[in-house]
């Protein structure tokens, strides 16, 4: 990490706060913070848990005290900064905001294991390329984090805290930090990183920014069509199985595949080409739903019909027996009804 950003006098508790709220709601124990905090963090901390319980992702309310609550410094005078895995979400939040992004963001230890190092250098690689073809310094943090929250609290709930703790400790460098986006505003499900949560972690120095939920994963990769290295050096895969980096096999992948085919884009880090059996055969959670729709109605536009009628076969369970065939039938059923009024 260049000195430049490095934490330096860390003398309030901010970061604390997103690092141990939601396992201390899992295991309903309150916190003592024995450090000053943000005040306009402190005056977030009830919705933060509104939400969290709402969602049923915490046992309980808790109470969290600290030395004080204090402003945080102003925002003048320092840089701008993108989380970046190397994926469609994160370069086209870097493309949308190429002017005022200075800094790109990789962290080692979210989603691909410590252990990966091959994985992990040529992942970096790739990001590294980017970064420099767009004019923009690259910041490299290795966490294990992951050890800490991973047996009190789910990666999909958790992710969003851990992004805001890298932020946080990152504030004597960036007044603001954009989290790129994973669904739609069509598509919105209770996550780790979500536009109504994301922000709350702001302090008065540091705007936490969750962005991108204007775009459809096809909407993102036109968009990244005008800068063709980064469709050259897309990673998207996160299970981290085989010895490609994407392995062209797992739902998010071959999703990715599928927005790829409509656009007619070619992507050299998929070494293998979409197969429409496996699209057909994927197996999707069905709070995916809208999103395939997306896909769906996509690929009909862009006249690609094969790969729509793989896209509908999928939706509607046409190769798998029981529940997701019953769901699709009483949609359809229900979509006639409301139609016929």
């Amino acid at each position: 990490m260049p000195r430049s950003v490095a934490p330096k006098n860390i003398n309030n508790g901010d970061f604390v706060i997103p690092l141990l709220l939601l396992p201390a709601m899992r295991r309903g124990e309150n916190l003592d913070i024995p450090i000053t905090i943000s005040h306009q963090l402190s005056a977030a901390l009830p919705t933060v848990q509104d939400i969290f319980t709402i969602w049923d992702r915490a046992k309980t309310r808790i109470v969290v005290s600290a030395a004080a609550t204090v402003p945080s410094a102003g925002m003048v005078g320092r840089g701008v900064a993108c989380f970046c895995s190397g994926g469609v979400d994160s370069y086209y939040t870097l493309l949308k905001h190429r002017d005022e992004i200075t800094h790109l963001i990789f962290v080692h230890g979210f989603d691909m294991p410590l252990t990966a190092q091959w994985r992990r250098e040529r992942s970096s690689a790739l990001v590294r390329r980017a970064a420099a073809t767009l004019g923009k310094s690259l910041v490299e943090i290795e966490t294990d984090i992951r050890h800490f929250s991973d047996p009190f609290v789910g990666w999909n709930d958790y992710h969003g805290a851990a992004l805001a703790v890298v932020a946080l400790l990152l504030g004597n460098a960036f007044r603001k930090v954009y989290i790129p986006a994973t669904f739609t505003y069509a598509d919105l499900i209770p996550l780790g990183s979500h536009p109504l949560l994301d922000p709350l972690w702001s302090t008065e120095s540091v705007e936490i920014v969750h962005d991108g939920c204007e775009a459809s994963r096809v909407d993102k990769l036109r968009l990244l069509a005008t800068e063709p290295l980064l469709i050259e050096t897309l990673r998207v895969c996160w299970q981290n199985v085989g010895q490609d980096l994407n392995c062209g096999v797992c739902e998010k992948c071959l999703r990715t595949m599928i927005a790829l085919e409509i656009t007619g884009l070619r992507c050299p880090t998929f070494t293998c080409p979409l197969d429409l059996q496996k699209v057909a055969r994927l197996k999707y959670k069905d709070r995916w739903l809208t999103r395939y729709g997306q896909l769906l109605n996509a690929a009909e536009q862009a006249g690609k019909q094969e790969l729509a009628k793989a896209i509908r076969d999928m939706m509607q369970g046409k190769h798998h027996r029981g529940w997701r065939k019953l769901v699709w039938k009483l949609q359809r059923f229900l979509n006639r009804k409301t139609n016929r009024r």
